[in-house]
């Protein structure tokens, strides 16, 4: 089976060809207790361009995704262009990118970022508040003494 999703220029290609490493996939993520629901190989254009991988989705319908610039080129396909023979990472070492990347859910890194980044934009709004009326830092940029946010920008 294979499924074809187009998104800017990106093809998500469903993997079942590669049983083994499927296999070893759903390994890592029973090991971690990620609930995927797929894994897909991102074809670029480009076979110099940043070997990657992540995962996205909700719920249960998580999936992880992975660039064909970590894949090891055997060069035993033909293909419309001219990988460099050799470019890419062995089965394990693509492996331990996937652990990776479980690492960062099991951990929860996402949702620390995402209340880190509203603490501080909830702080930064409260300290623009606080200082929105001082006088003293509208001289401080050139602003006649007295002047004040309101009748500053009034001309």
């Amino acid at each position: 089976m294979i499924v074809i999703l187009v998104c800017d220029n990106i093809w998500f290609i469903y993997i079942n060809y590669r049983q083994t490493f499927y296999d070893e996939i759903l390994d890592l993520t029973e090991f971690v207790e990620f609930p995927i629901s797929s894994i897909y190989i991102m074809n670029t254009d480009d076979p110099y361009s940043c070997a990657n991988a992540y995962f996205f989705g909700m719920a249960c319908c998580k999936r992880i995704v992975l660039s064909d610039t970590l894949f090891l080129n055997k060069s035993n396909v033909k293909q419309k262009k001219s990988y460099p023979t050799g470019r890419g990472l062995p089965r394990k070492q693509v492996a331990a990118v996937v652990a990776h990347e479980l690492g960062h859910w099991s951990r929860c890194h996402f949702f620390i970022t995402l209340i880190l980044s509203q603490v501080h934009l909830f702080l930064s709004v409260f300290f623009i508040g606080l200082l929105y009326e001082n006088k003293y830092i509208y001289e401080s940029v050139g602003f006649a003494p007295g002047d004040t946010s309101n009748n500053a920008t009034k001309n």
